[in-house]
């Protein structure tokens, strides 16, 4: 699916809820198709959006990744 502009109400909910002005968006520097089984692991801080799924239900999960020390193992928690 391809990114497509938001329509007047999603773009005032975005704004109250986000406080991101949709005029502002620029097009995604990538669009990534993923298969079923993969991974996708990114920060949340970016900008993103996710398109619904048209080959049955989709299964998603977020959680917290950290590293204190370089030398000490990364947690993680939700």
């Amino acid at each position: 699916m391809a990114w497509r502009e938001p329509d007047e109400e999603e773009a005032e909910h975005i704004l109250l809820v986000e406080g991101l002005d949709t005029a502002t968006i620029e097009p995604p520097a990538l669009t990534l198709h993923p298969n079923a089984g993969d991974l996708l692991m990114f920060s949340s801080a970016m900008l993103h959006a996710v398109s619904s799924s048209t080959s049955g239900p989709r299964v998603g999960m977020a959680m917290f990744i950290g590293c204190a020390e370089t030398n000490k193992p990364s947690v993680y928690w939700s």
